[in-house]
């Protein structure tokens, strides 16, 4: 019978990581926000009441809108 080999200790596969989620905010969250003081108008805009958005996810929304070319 072959033996199975153990996985080294203290070596996690990458398939037995947990999956990192990065935190979500709220819209409150974000306009109470140093980080977004001189943008809260462009996020009171933006994002939905109910909606929970990301740093980075803000952030894409924040930059597509003020690139946006004016009409």
């Amino acid at each position: 019978m072959a033996k199975r080999e153990e996985p080294a200790k203290g070596i996690v596969s990458e398939a037995a990581k947990p999956e990192e989620q990065e935190a979500q905010y709220s819209k409150a969250q974000f306009i109470g926000s140093e980080k977004y003081a001189g943008v809260r108008d462009v996020l009171d805009a933006l994002v939905n009441p109910e909606e929970r958005l990301t740093s980075a996810q803000a952030d894409k929304r924040i930059q597509a809108f003020l690139t946006k070319e004016a009409l």
